[in-house]
Formats: C-alpha cells, structure tokens, sequence
C-alpha cells in the first residue's frame, strides 16, 4: 500500500455501506409480541440477581421497554467466553 500513490487508492468511504440504526421500532403488527410471562422468563434465565421477582413483573407490566443494568465489570483482560455471554446478554435484550 506504502508504494500506491494516492490517487490509485480507493477512499473507504466507497467501499463501505452505511450503517444506521432505525430511530423508529418496528410496527407491533410486523413482529409478534411477548407475553408477560415470556419475557419474565427469559430475563430470569439469563439475570443472576432479582432481588424481587413482584417488582420485575410489575416492571415489565407497566414499561414496554425497560432498561436494564449489566453489572459486569471486567478487570484485566476479558476472556473470550466474557465476550460471548456480553453478546449473548445483548441478543436477548434486542429480541424485545
């Protein structure tokens, strides 16, 4: 690359496709929608901590998209699997 002059290299711009993400959720008629139970559910399989279950049922009862907490605090360097679950963890929540 060091030996192309400029005007032979392709600006990055070119090559790449944007990327944005939709400001706007999908219609709730193009997606099916989770009970209460479903998403109490799956939260609790994958949350370590609930210090009360009422109050996370209440939560998802009354907010259509909580917002919830990962408290991972890494220190040192990260071991793959800590990648994978950080990911996992973030899947789930967009399948809401």
């Amino acid at each position: 690359m060091a030996d192309q002059s400029l005007a032979d290299q392709t600006p990055p711009s070119s090559g790449m496709q944007s990327l944005s993400v939709d400001s706007q959720p999908p219609s709730s008629s193009s997606t099916p929608q989770m009970s209460l139970e479903e998403k109490f559910k799956i939260i609790r399989s994958v949350g370590e901590e609930c210090i009360q279950e009422d109050e996370l049922l209440n939560l998802l009862n009354h907010k259509p998209e909580p917002i919830f907490y990962d408290g991972f605090e890494p220190s040192g360097r990260m071991h793959i699997a800590q990648v994978f679950y950080f990911f996992f963890f973030l899947w789930i929540e967009s399948q809401n």
